[in-house]
């Protein structure tokens, strides 16, 4: 099943090695920095998942964010969140957010992509 899938990494570098993993396998995937960005992008367009990195460069704001996150999940949106600290699995599982630990294969990723 392809998706039309929005990714949230600060990390340009990341972001387009995400995009292009994804695009390779057919899913429709649009790059943003952050979750302001995101949160425009999902007003006006429909998206099936968002995956997006945890820290976003404001460590101190990691419960702003998972409220974020949580928001966009009660639009029917997916989310996934990515992040080198294996602590934040456990926020995850509480908001019902799909983890992905970092670093993880490409084919890690690809699997890990809820319904799919």
């Amino acid at each position: 099943m392809y998706m039309d899938i929005l990714i949230i990494e600060d990390d340009k570098y990341l972001r387009e090695a995400y995009i292009e993993i994804l695009s390779l396998e057919g899913h429709r995937v649009l790059g943003v920095s952050n979750v302001s960005d995101a949160l425009a992008q999902l007003d006006s367009l429909g998206f099936d998942l968002v995956i997006s990195d945890a820290n976003l460069g404001m460590q101190d704001a990691v419960t702003s964010l998972f409220e974020a996150f949580y928001s966009i999940k009660s639009r029917g949106t997916q989310v996934m969140v990515i992040s080198g600290n294996a602590s934040v699995q456990d926020a995850c599982s509480q908001y019902g957010f799909a983890f992905l630990l970092k670093p993880f294969s490409p084919t890690e990723l690809l699997r890990s992509i809820p319904g799919v």
